[in-house]
Order: structure tokens, then sequence, then C-alpha cells
């Protein structure tokens, strides 16, 4: 079945076809064990299509079999290494900043770099389809490099700190 799905790129709900198949055999069934022995199928089925990395990296509903594989070919089409430095660097710096909660104020943005950052991050999050995304979240890179190259994230000044890590 997996295979047909997959060769004929078929938009199936296999949960439901596994759901009325189940009905059809007539005996009660457990279903989270059924589903949980499809689930393992899927995922033996799509290491065999893509690495085992990326498969393990969506495995959350791998029974959503043609969002997962859609999902798999938008990660295989990016080099995601780009942006694994800066990624960390702004990891670290909100990990540090005890979370912080609020909206970016725009109006305490005080160089090009912020303005520059904060339009790339509106853009993934206006983004729409896994590929349109991940496209926008490599377009990152640059404006947070030359963010990090140019902006002291750490301001003197309160307001313009907390603004600069909320904006990560």
């Amino acid at each position: 079945i997996l295979t047909i799905v997959y060769d004929l790129k078929l938009d199936i709900d296999l949960e439901e076809l596994f759901k009325v198949s189940l009905e059809l055999y007539g005996k009660e069934a457990d279903w989270l064990y059924f589903k949980k022995f499809m689930e393992s199928r899927i995922e033996q089925f799509l290491y065999s299509k893509f690495d085992k990395n990326l498969v393990n990296s969506i495995s959350d509903r791998l029974i959503d079999f043609r969002d997962s594989v859609n999902r798999l070919e938008s990660l295989k089409e990016v080099d995601l290494s780009l942006i694994r430095e800066s990624y960390m660097r702004v990891s670290n710096i909100v990990k540090k900043s005890n979370s912080l909660e609020g909206i970016v104020d725009k109006d305490l943005f005080s160089t090009k770099e912020e303005q520059r950052l904060h339009d790339s991050i509106e853009k993934v999050r206006l983004s729409n389809g896994y590929s349109n995304i991940l496209k926008a979240i490599i377009d990152i890179k640059d404006p947070l490099d030359k963010f990090f190259e140019n902006v002291l994230v750490m301001d003197k000044d309160d307001k313009i700190r907390s603004n600069r890590i909320l904006m990560m």
C-alpha cells in the first residue's frame, strides 16, 4: 500500500483507510496497537527513501503519510547545516534570557540590521508550505549574521536588550 501511495503520489488518508479496514475485518481490534504497528511500517518505508535523521525529525505524525513525505522532500531540498551555527548562537542567548515575553517594538530599532532581521523573521511567519518556510529560514542566515556582526544584543539599555532578545 505504501509503495503505491508513494509512487503514485496519492493523497489518501491512511489513518482513515486503516480504521475502515479494521472495521471491515469484523473482529474487535486494538486501534492504538494497530496504529503503532502501521507507524513502524511507515517509518521503515520512509527510511528506505530518505535519510534516517530526516525521518526521525518528523516522526511525530507518520500516520499522515502524504504530509510526512512532503515534509521530508522539503527537508531534503535544503541544507540546514548552513544555519546551524547561527541557530546555536540564538539558542544560547535566548536560553540565558530567562524567558522574556512580549512583542517586538520596531520603534526601538536603531540599526538597519535589526530591521532587516525582523523583516526576514516576518517572512518566515507569513510563509506557507514546508518548502517555503524552510527556504525562508535559510534566507535568515545572512541578516542574522549581519545582525550579530554589527549589533550588540546585550545593550546597556534594558528595553533595547529585551527587544533584541525578543526578536530572536
